[in-house]
C-alpha cells in the first residue's frame, strides 16, 4: 500500500511535452514500487505523440458564432521504458537523504534481529515505524553481505505507477491574463467546467468546451492557434484582447495513504494510583466550632489516564491525524486501564472515587498493556498549472490539425425555417377585413414546405376561425442567390370596398418572421383621444378629419371616451391624415384651432389631440376654511394668448354638509408665455350660522384674486375674505 513517508521530490524527469516535477510515495512492502503524482497537468498525447487536443471556431451562416474545445489532459506518468526517465528517477531516489536514513534504518535493524538484540530492534521499529510482519518481511529479503544499499530501489527493477485516486475532480479556466491566474481572478472568462478523472493511467479527465465567441477568442490565443489573415478573421477575432490569456488547469484529488505504525502502552501503576490519596479536610461548624472529614483527592480522571498512557506518534503527520491518532489510542487506553482494575478492584470506578477505593488502589499490583495501529488515512492533493501552448508543442504545419476554422457561409446546403404569424380574428374584424390571402410565399424564390412535408405557397386568413401561426422549412444549396423571404397578399374586406393587392414584399438580411398583423392592409385605423382638452370651460369640441380626398366633418368628441376612425381604402396607407379640432366654451364664440398633420404607420395611428386654448391645462382649487360651513363664489378667469382675451365665468359652490362639496378644483387653459389672471366678482359665505356677502369693488375680493393661474393655486374661504397658496 502507499505510504505518505518517506515521499521523495524528482524534478526534470522528460515527458512527451517537456520536463515535469514528480512526488514519488514509497509502498509499504515493495522497495522498488513507488507511486508518482505529477506536480502539475499537462495535455496527454494521442497515438501519434501529439497532445490531444482540438478547438473548431464556427462563424457566418446567420448563426451565432462560437467554438468546441476538446482536449485530454492529465497527470502524466514517466514513461520508464526510456533509459534515460529511468536513470533521473533512480539517481534522485538514491541520493535522497531521507530515502538513504531509511534504508540505513533498516539495514540496522535486519543486523540487530540477526544478533538478537530485542531492544534494539524495538527502538529501529518504532523509529521506522513498523509493525512486527513489515519487520519480519524486510528480514526475509536481507542479504548480510551487502551494505544498506540493497534497501534502496534498483534502477533495474524500480517500478513505477499512478497513485491510486480514489475520487477528485480537475478544473479547466480560461483567465484573460497571467496575472489574473495568479490572482485567481479571471478578468472574464468562457466558463469553467469541472470533470471526474477517469481513474485510470495518467487519471486522465476529458474535457468539453461549448464557447460563445469571446471564448473561442481566448483559446484560440492561449493555446497558440495560428494568426488569421484580415480576409478569413470572425468578427470576435482579437489578438490583443486574447493575446496575454492562458488556460489553467487544477486538480483536487484524493487517495489513501498509510501512516507510520504508531504504539500506545498504559500501565497500571499503584505509584501512580496512590496520588488519588486522601486527604484530610476541615471545615467550620455553627458558633465557631470545627470538624474533620476524609476525601479522596489529586489528580482527575483524565489525568490518571494520560499519566498512566505513554503514546509514540509516527513521523511526518499532520497535526490533524495526530490529534486523531491520538484520541484513538487514548480511548483505548482507558478502556485498558478499567479492565485491568475491575479483574482486582471490581468495585472501584475511576471515575467516581470514593474514600474506601482511593485507599484500595494504593496496594494494586502493576500490570502493562500495550497496543499498535497502523492507520491509513485520506490526502488531498491539488496539482495545478497554466496549460502550454499547442505551438510550443508541435510544428507549424501541424497546427491545423489542433485549430480549425469553419465559416458557415461556405457550407454546400444550408436549413432556413420562416415562421409566419398569424393575424387575429379580432384584428382582422376590427378592420372590417373579411379575410387576408398571403400568395407566392417562397424562400430565393423557391416554395417551402410545412411540418408535413407539403409545399405551400399561398395562407388564408378569414374571421370564421382563428388560424394557427405555422412555421415553414427548406433546404438551399450555398450558391443559391436571392436568399430572401418575399411574398405578396390580398385584403377582402367585409363594408364592400374593393379588394386590396399589395405589391410584393422583400424580407432581407436573415428577416425570417413574416408579421402579419403589422403589414399595411389599406385600412385608415386612427384613435384621437381629447386627455388634454380643457373640458372645465368647454361645452363641446368637434373634429374634421381629411385623408386625401376623403373627408369626414363634424364628428362629435366625448370626454371620457376616445374616438376610433377605421376606414377601408383598398390601396396602400401612404398618405397622411390632417385634423382640425373645433372648440365650443360654455360661455363665447367657438375657438377652431390650425389643421394638424398625423403620420401614419401602415395606415395606424394613436393621436392625442392639441389644445387650442393652450399649451398646458393648470388646476385652481378651492377650500372652505374650518370655521365656514358653506360659500357661493362667482370666479371670473381671463385667458391671455389668442390674440384678443378670452373670458371664462364659473359659479362655484362649496358646502361642508354635502359630500364631494366641501372642495372644487377648476381646470383652466393656459399658454404658459402668458399671464393669465382670476378674477373674485361676488361671494356669499356662512360662518357660524351667520352670512355675509362681498360684492364686486369689495377689497376683501381683490385679495382674493390672482395675478397669474400658473403654479396650480387654491384659495381657502375664510369668515372674513380670502387667503391663496
Amino acid at each position: 500500500m502507499l505510504t505518505i513517508s518517506p515521499a521523495v521530490t524528482v524534478t526534470g524527469v522528460p515527458t512527451t511535452f517537456g520536463k515535469t516535477d514528480y512526488i514519488l510515495f514509497p509502498d509499504s512492502e515493495n522497495k522498488d514500487l513507488y507511486y508518482a503524482l505529477a506536480e502539475r497537468p499537462n495535455f496527454l498525447a494521442d497515438g501519434e505523440g501529439h497532445p490531444n487536443f482540438n478547438l473548431t471556431w464556427y462563424f457566418g451562416g446567420g448563426m451565432e458564432p462560437g467554438g468546441i474545445c476538446t482536449m485530454t489532459v492529465g497527470l502524466p506518468m514517466p514513461d520508464m521504458a526510456k533509459p534515460e526517465v529511468r536513470e533521473v528517477i533512480a539517481a534522485a531516489l538514491t541520493k535522497d537523504p531521507d530515502t538513504i536514513k531509511q534504508a540505513q534504518r533498516i539495514d540496522d535493524m535486519c543486523r540487530a534481529m540477526e544478533r538478537g538484540e530485542a531492544d534494539r530492534v524495538a527502538a529501529l521499529k518504532q523509529a521506522l515505524g513498523y509493525s512486527d510482519d513489515t519487520a519480519k518481511q524486510k528480514k526475509a529479503i536481507f542479504q548480510a553481505e551487502r551494505d544498506w544499499s540493497q534497501f534502496l530501489a534498483a534502477a533495474v527493477t524500480l517500478d513505477i505507477r499512478p497513485v491510486p485516486f480514489k475520487g477528485g475532480s480537475v478544473s479547466v479556466q480560461a483567465f484573460a491574463a497571467k496575472e489574473s491566474y495568479l490572482a485567481n481572478s479571471p478578468e472574464y472568462s468562457s466558463g469553467k467546467i469541472e470533470v471526474t478523472p477517469s481513474l485510470v493511467n495518467s487519471n486522465a479527465a476529458v474535457v468539453t468546451f461549448n464557447l460563445r465567441e469571446i471564448g473561442a477568442n481566448l483559446f484560440w490565443h492561449a493555446l497558440g492557434g495560428w494568426t488569421l489573415d484580415a480576409s478569413k478573421q470572425p468578427k470576435g477575432y482579437d489578438a490583443v484582447k486574447g493575446g496575454g490569456s492562458i488556460i489553467a488547469v487544477t486538480y483536487a484529488a484524493e487517495f489513501d495513504g498509510l501512516l507510520p505504525e504508531a504504539k500506545a502502552v498504559v500501565t497500571l501503576d499503584h505509584k501512580v494510583m496512590a496520588k488519588l490519596n486522601i486527604e484530610e479536610q476541615v471545615h467550620r461548624g455553627a458558633w465557631g466550632s470545627t470538624y474533620r472529614t476524609l476525601a479522596a483527592r489529586g489528580k482527575e480522571y483524565d489525568d490518571v489516564i494520560n499519566s498512566s498512557t505513554r503514546i509514540v506518534l509516527p513521523p511526518g503527520a499532520s497535526k490533524d491525524v495526530e490529534d486523531s491518532v491520538r484520541k484513538t489510542l487514548t480511548d483505548w487506553a482507558a478502556g485498558q486501564l478499567e479492565d485491568m482494575l475491575k479483574v482486582k478492584m471490581p468495585e472501584v470506578k475511576l471515575d467516581d472515587l470514593n474514600v474506601d477505593s482511593a485507599r484500595q488502589l494504593s496496594t494494586a499490583t502493576n500490570q502493562s498493556r500495550t497496543y499498535t495501529l497502523t492507520q491509513g488515512i485520506p490526502l488531498r492533493k491539488n496539482p495545478q498549472g497554466q496549460l502550454p501552448k499547442i505551438s510550443a508543442l508541435v510544428k507549424e504545419d501541424a497546427l491545423k490539425k489542433h485549430f480549425n476554422l469553419i465559416d458557415l457561409n461556405e457550407r454546400p446546403y444550408f436549413n432556413v425555417d420562416v415562421t409566419v404569424q398569424a393575424p387575429s380574428v379580432e384584428y382582422l374584424k376590427q378592420r372590417k377585413i373579411d379575410r387576408l390571402v398571403v400568395t407566392h410565399l417562397s424562400y430565393a424564390n423557391e416554395k417551402m414546405r410545412d411540418k408535413t412535408g407539403h409545399e405551400v405557397e399561398n395562407l388564408e386568413y378569414a374571421t370564421n376561425a382563428q388560424q394557427p401561426s405555422q412555421t415553414l422549412s427548406g433546404t438551399f444549396a450555398a450558391a443559391t442567390p436571392n436568399k430572401f423571404v418575399s411574398y405578396a397578399y390580398l385584403v377582402a374586406y367585409s363594408d364592400g370596398t374593393p379588394p386590396f393587392r399589395a405589391a410584393p414584399t422583400r424580407q432581407d438580411g436573415g428577416d425570417n418572421y413574416v408579421a402579419l398583423g403589422g403589414v399595411d392592409v389599406g385600412v385608415l385605423n386612427v384613435t384621437f383621444d381629447g386627455v388634454d382638452l380643457p373640458w372645465d370651460i368647454i361645452s363641446g369640441a368637434r373634429l374634421d378629419i381629411a385623408y386625401g380626398d376623403w373627408t369626414k366633418t363634424n364628428i362629435v368628441l366625448r370626454q371620457d371616451t376616445p374616438l376610433s376612425i377605421v376606414q377601408p381604402f383598398g390601396k396602400a396607407m401612404t398618405g397622411k391624415l390632417t385634423y382640425r379640432l373645433t372648440l365650443t366654451p360654455k360661455a363665447g364664440a367657438p375657438i377652431a384651432g390650425e389643421r394638424q398633420i398625423v403620420d401614419l404607420q401602415q395606415g395606424n395611428a394613436d393621436v392625442t389631440l392639441i389644445n387650442p386654448l393652450g399649451d398646458t391645462i393648470e388646476t385652481i382649487g378651492f377650500q372652505l376654511a374650518d370655521e365656514v360651513e358653506r360659500a357661493r363664489i362667482r370666479v371670473e378667469y381671463t385667458l391671455r394668448g389668442l390674440g384678443d382675451d378670452r373670458i371664462f365665468v364659473q359659479i362655484i359652490d362649496l358646502d361642508r354638509n354635502r359630500p364631494n362639496a366641501a372642495a372644487f378644483s377648476w381646470n383652466v387653459p393656459v399658454f404658459q408665455s402668458k399671464r393669465s389672471s382670476l378674477r373674485l366678482l361676488k361671494a356669499q359665505i356662512t360662518a357660524g350660522g351667520t352670512s355675509s356677502t362681498l360684492n364686486e369693488g369689495d377689497r376683501r375680493l381683490k385679495e382674493g384674486g390672482l395675478d397669474t393661474v400658473l403654479g396650480g393655486p387654491i384659495i381657502t374661504v375664510e369668515r372674513d375674505g380670502f387667503s391663496t397658496f
